[in-house]
């Protein structure tokens, strides 16, 4: 009796327990290390007595067992069933036997022990394993983790060892219970009892068992099984790799890898809904890849892919087999990675600080780098899951992650190709981050963390795929963010592969609040040490589905992405090496740097539309769609079945997202019929469809081509057309074609006409953020007008001038290691180009242009080089006195913001104090102030249409333009005087006569040319004359040559006069708001009518010229022009002969000698060239032929004289247009 008292089972300091063999531990394991708060303090067990005896007693207890005759209990043990023991604050979920008989016979063992040892075992006995614990039974989480233990079963073993447990003696640890250990082990055969004198630890050491949610930073990568899938078996086997040798190893010329985050399912039961769109996402074209991670994977979706032919044909090596195949078991986690590859490979598995998050780390054996010492060095792929959330901590956990994963690839596979792929769930929004810093949801120290850890992905050499091939190549799978409205636009939100605004499953998981904003939470970051470069991107998984109720739905709330990588040259450059890569970043100050203060400025300015302004625009744009592109006859398809292809493009700020409420709507048309017959069928339907509010305004040849002016539901539209039946087969997929590929080799008109749409398309996919891009673009116009230098045709800045200066600015700051605000770029942007030397500083983008050669002519003032060909020099309106302005004004925005407190708003106003009222724009009331003297022209108009007079005003104002503009300037002799000159491109009116003259018929109102005079103190009195006789004489002969006009003037209703006023004489003048020379309307009077449009001057289509090819036509030039160098014809000059006829004279005529001439002509890249007369070819056929239409000018060299020049309508061959002396 005393020795039963002895050994009552009352110590959990030992144990008697059934252990199954060690190969069978890390099947078991995958789930406990995650979910068994005991791993690593236990084994897999099955407890026979637990608590069992005191330790001091434990080794008399074991002799009485080694006694026992046990050889009949030896049995195989079979776990089959995945059961629930519920506790009241928690679930054991557990692997028990399923039958009765192996229960009793594990029983009757243990009744066998409790008699030898005279203690009863106390209680039910219930013999099983666990496998984890869970919170709540109802919660789904629970049901996952018991199916997960279902998928386990069975469980089998020979049970032959009883395990005699006891527990460490070392002190209480915090992290969790004292690890058992090994300390005898009974045979039950031979009854031999096998005590250790040191008792083990079961894992090696004693490390600390953490609490269930949380990981040890110090635990090393795990090597884990890679799968392969056998055709002969027809099942998926563990790989068996090697290290590759000889002819194993391949430096490829070409990898793709894609990721895709597919989202699991997070309720119980799980649904298959999402799967087989899932699937079509991973097969489709847009997803092929060589390598695949995909993200949140589950037991209840892999079985289902891997179980597909096509899956396994493309991939046949995995880091899982199917759950449900017997002996492989379920997935460790609820969410897990899994990596699919046409190449062998091993990997490991490197756990992070949280438990359920870690990286899978693959390398493959086959494929790498040699480096150039022979070695070869396998591609090393990290694929992640970061952590979830936006608060401090989970901040914090990111950093740290990311940094595990840097710290795990410098020590192990230094110099090996890195990719790190996967979602890391950073937000990327400045809205989300700003709102929720705002909210006090993080700290300002957790912004800088995020801002760490880009820092620190760029440091360790990675390289952003959508990035590097966003700047350069150009990638356009965020089509919906291209249109958004710049007042909804935030930083970070470019590229974006979680778009709630987009995705409508991902609407509804998210709700409303921070986290609906767009976020570019998936990457594939490479590190390839330039042996490999970005060349492609796009995203996929963008098909939606309609579900019953006609609701638009998508197999994940995230977009796929994947990226091709190609083997660099030694000739690959990533930019230009040339000056423009000399762009520095400037940083905002903290006054100036808030993104959502720019959009203040630009709300007040009213440079931000509203809602409804898009809507009403997107309307336009659908009337005219609806118009334009409808059969003649309702019901018909004679469209379709006569062949006609008609593509509507919305191209310039429009298309670009810049405009604004004041903004035209610019389209082009692109079709397979000529111009003539589109501008007529056009205008046909729109008169037709006098109910959709459209009517024609008026048509016109502008610089681009013939072009219809339209008012569409109250906006201004100009429609312009190309002819080209081959880009409108295949739009919008040729834009997606680069530069260099045949299939723009293309006529020159059509090139012409294409280049807006073309550059467009290059801009909204290369763009590194179109929210910065268009709040900086948006804010340059505003300020540009409001100092008086917007405006292409004064020779100032326009929309794609601004688009020129301003990509370089955002594509070179997007590669800096630090993120970029809008207000960095505008900050760099002014200083930039506030030290840039005009006369020499030739301004592109060095992504598109990377081997740019480029000769400036003497005739560019301004080289502001734009993208597509055929003309590259897109400020060919210049001229010496408006760069002048506009460098003096880029350096004054630049000193104004170098001062402390300065503001956004106050680089719009005026630095003079105004003894004027003020004017709408500062800058005007400025330019009021500013000059002693102006020129003033004078506009008058009285007649019985407006229609007349707002053309003959919108002429005179093209006039003036003459004063400036060009080799041959009016004011070219007052200048050398030294006299400086500044037009304001805009209408001045009287403010006591403006509301009642302009309201109706008559108009009265001036342009103004600011003088300033360099030396005018050192002037003396005879100086002064003559340079006031020269400016009378300036305005006498352009008064002269305004009047001499008969189209545009008639004395009975209009007048025009050219006057110096001094500055006192201009304070009653405001600024003119009116459509003057903008609106004008049909009347019987206008000879532009559809029946008498004169389009023989327009480009002919590809199938014209190619006809004429072929057939060698030689009688009938096509005239054309440079877009280069287009202008508007002078009215009154008579017909100016074209370039054809000069190059015959100079060839043919025995008193010119042709050697004594050079053509001066504009090559599609190299800009302005020169070539002898004799050398030129005019065979289409031969090799070094040049269009005839890009001859700029016929030069004499024994003097240097322009003798004929198409720009400035020079003629001194034949003595029509402009002679040079005149």
């Amino acid at each position: 009796m005393e020795e039963a008292h002895h050994f009552a089972f009352t110590s959990h300091e030992t144990a008697l327990c059934i252990i199954p063999p060690r190969h069978q531990w890390e099947y078991v394991d995958r789930l406990r290390a995650l979910y068994d708060k005991a791993h690593g303090a236990w084994p897999p067990h099955i407890n026979l007595i637990y608590p069992f005896v005191q330790p001091a007693l434990l080794s008399h207890a074991a002799d009485i067992l080694s006694r026992l005759p046990l050889q009949h209990h030896q049995h195989q043990i079979k776990l089959d069933v995945a059961d629930v023991f519920t506790h009241k604050d928690f679930n054991t979920i557990l692997l028990r036997p399923d039958h009765d008989s192996e229960t009793n016979l594990l029983s009757e063992l243990r009744e066998e022990v409790c008699r030898a040892l005279s203690s009863p075992g106390e209680g039910a006995f219930h013999p099983h394993m666990t496998i984890g614990q869970s919170q709540d039974v109802l919660a789904a989480s629970h049901h996952f983790l018991l199916e997960k233990a279902r998928l386990l079963t069975p469980v089998a073993w020979e049970f032959s060892q009883i395990a005699i447990l006891i527990r460490d003696t070392g002190p209480t640890r915090k992290e969790g219970p004292r690890h058992m250990k090994l300390w005898a082990t009974l045979d039950m055969s031979s009854q031999q009892l096998q005590i250790h004198k040191r008792p083990d630890f079961f894992y090696g050491t004693a490390v600390a068992v953490p609490k269930i949610g949380t990981s040890l930073l110090n635990s090393k990568a795990v090597a884990q099984p890679s799968f392969q899938y056998s055709e002969e078996l027809r099942t998926w086997r563990p790989a068996a790799i090697y290290p590759s040798q000889g002819n194993d190893q391949t430096v490829l010329e070409r990898l793709i890898i894609a990721s895709y985050n597919v989202l699991a399912d997070f309720e119980w039961p799980p649904q298959s809904v999402r799967h087989a769109s899932l699937l079509e996402n991973i097969l489709s074209g847009r997803a092929s890849a060589d390598i695949l991670v995909l993200e949140e994977i589950t037991d209840h979706f892999l079985p289902y892919l891997l179980s597909d032919e096509r899956v396994r044909q493309r991939y046949p090596f995995s880091t899982y087999g199917p759950p449900d195949q017997p002996g492989l078991g379920p997935l460790p986690s609820l969410l897990n990675i899994l990596v699919l590859s046409k190449f062998p490979f091993t990997w490991e598995y490197l756990p992070f600080q949280r438990k359920h998050k870690g990286c899978t780390v693959v390398q493959f054996p086959t494929v790498g780098t040699r480096q150039a010492n022979g070695f070869f060095r396998p591609w090393i792929l990290a694929a992640c899951h970061l952590s979830q959330g936006l608060t401090n901590g989970a901040v914090v956990t990111k950093k740290n992650e990311i940094q595990r994963m840097l710290d795990h690839l410098s020590s192990q596979y230094q110099g090996h190709p890195w990719i790190l792929a996967g979602d890391f769930n950073l937000p990327t929004s400045s809205y989300t981050v700003e709102a929720s810093r705002k909210k006090h949801d993080i700290s300002p120290a957790t912004v800088q963390y995020l801002r760490d850890i880009e820092h620190s992905i760029l440091g360790a050499g990675f390289v952003d795929t959508w990035l590097a091939t966003r700047l350069e190549s150009g990638e356009s799978s965020d089509v919906a963010n291209d249109y958004r409205s710049a007042a909804d636009t935030h930083e970070g939100e470019q590229g974006a592969t979680f778009d709630p605004f987009v995705n409508t499953l991902a609407a509804r998981l998210v709700g409303t609040g921070l986290n609906n904003r767009p976020q570019r939470y998936d990457r594939i970051l490479v590190q390839t040490v330039d042996q490999y470069r970005p060349q492609g991107f796009n995203m996929f998984g963008m098909t939606a589905t309609v579900l019953d109720g006609g609701e638009l739905t998508y197999a994940s709330d995230h977009w796929g992405i994947r990226c091709l990588l190609v083997r660099s040259s030694c000739q690959d450059d990533t930019i230009a090496r040339v000056d423009m890569t000399r762009i520095h970043r400037k940083k905002a100050s903290q006054g100036l740097s808030s993104f959502e203060n720019l959009k203040q400025v630009l709300d007040s300015h009213g440079c931000l539309p509203a809602e409804s302004d898009r809507v009403k625009r997107k309307e336009v744009f659908q009337v005219l769609e609806k118009v334009l592109l409808s059969p003649d006859r309702p019901g018909s398809e004679s469209d379709t079945r006569s062949g006609l292809v008609i593509k509507l493009v919305p191209v310039g700020s429009y298309g670009l997202g810049v405009w604004t409420t004041t903004s035209d709507i610019d389209c082009l048309c692109i079709g397979s019929i000529s111009t003539k017959t589109f501008f007529a069928l056009a205008v046909q339907r729109i008169k037709r469809a006098g109910s959709e509010n459209i009517r024609i305004i008026r048509r016109v040849r502008a610089n681009s081509g013939y072009m219809l002016e339209l008012e569409v539901c109250g906006i201004s539209v100009d429609l312009q057309y190309c002819a080209s039946r081959s880009v409108a087969d295949s739009w919008p997929d040729i834009m997606r074609r680069p530069a260099t590929d045949p299939i723009f080799t293309l006529p020159f008109q059509v090139l012409a006409k294409l280049k807006p749409a073309r550059d467009l398309f290059y801009l909204r996919r290369s763009i590194p953020d179109m929210g910065q891009y268009r709040i900086a673009h948006l804010f340059i116009k505003a300020w540009a007008k409001a100092r008086g230098i917007y405006s292409a045709k004064f020779g100032f800045l326009g929309g794609i001038h601004i688009s020129v200066m301003l990509v370089p600015i955002c594509k070179i700051l997007a590669l800096e290691p630090e993120a970029v605000s809008s207000s960095d770029i505008l900050m760099t942007f002014f200083h930039h180009y506030a030290e840039a030397d005009w006369e020499t500083a030739v301004v592109y983008d060095p992504f598109f242009h990377k081997d740019l050669k480029y000769n400036r002519s003497f005739r560019e003032p301004l080289c502001l080089l734009g993208w597509h060909a055929p003309s590259l020099n897109t400020a060919f309106t210049a001229s010496v006195p408006t760069v002048k302005v506009v460098s003096a004004e880029f350096k004054r925005a630049k000193d104004l913001l170098m001062n402390e407190g300065m503001t956004w708003d106050g680089l719009f106003g005026s630095s003079t104090e105004s003894k004027i009222p003020q004017l709408t724009s500062p800058g005007a009331t400025e330019f009021l102030l500013t000059y002693q003297s102006y020129l003033k022209i004078d506009a008058h108009y009285w007649g019985p249409s407006q229609e007349k007079g707002s053309r003959f005003v919108g002429w005179l104002e093209s006039r003036c333009v003459l004063l400036l503009v060009g080799k041959s300037f009016l004011f070219a002799p007052v200048q050398e005087l030294g006299i400086s000159a500044r037009i304001w491109p805009a209408r001045f009116v009287d403010r006591s006569s403006s509301t009642m003259d302009n309201a109706g018929n008559e108009f009265h109102g001036c342009y103004l040319v600011g003088l300033e005079w360099d030396d005018e103190g050192k002037l003396n009195k005879e100086q002064i004359t003559i340079t006031q006789n020269s400016l009378r004489s300036v305005l006498q002969e352009f008064e002269a040559k305004i009047h001499r006009d008969e189209k545009y003037f008639d004395s009975r209703y209009s007048w025009m006069t050219g006057t110096v006023s001094k500055s006192s004489d201009l304070d009653n003048l405001e600024l003119d708001h009116s459509r003057w020379g903008l609106q004008v309307g049909e009347d019987e009077d206008d000879d532009d009518s559809e029946d008498n449009m004169d389009l023989e001057d327009e480009d002919e289509d590809e199938n014209t010229q190619t006809q004429k090819v072929r057939h060698r036509t030689r009688t009938k030039t096509t005239r054309r022009t440079s877009r280069a160098i287009n202008v508007v014809k002078t009215a009154g000059l008579g017909k100016f002969r074209s370039a054809t006829d000069v190059l015959n004279r100079l060839r043919w005529d025995d008193s010119m000698d042709s050697g004594n001439y050079l053509v001066g002509y504009e090559d599609r890249f190299k800009g302005a060239q020169e070539k002898e007369v004799e050398e030129w070819k005019g065979d289409q056929t031969d090799e070094e032929f040049i269009p005839q239409h890009r001859i700029l000018y016929f030069k004499r060299k024994s003097d240097g004289a322009i003798v004929w020049e198409r720009r400035s309508r020079i003629d001194d061959i034949f003595g029509s247009g402009i002679r040079a002396d005149s």
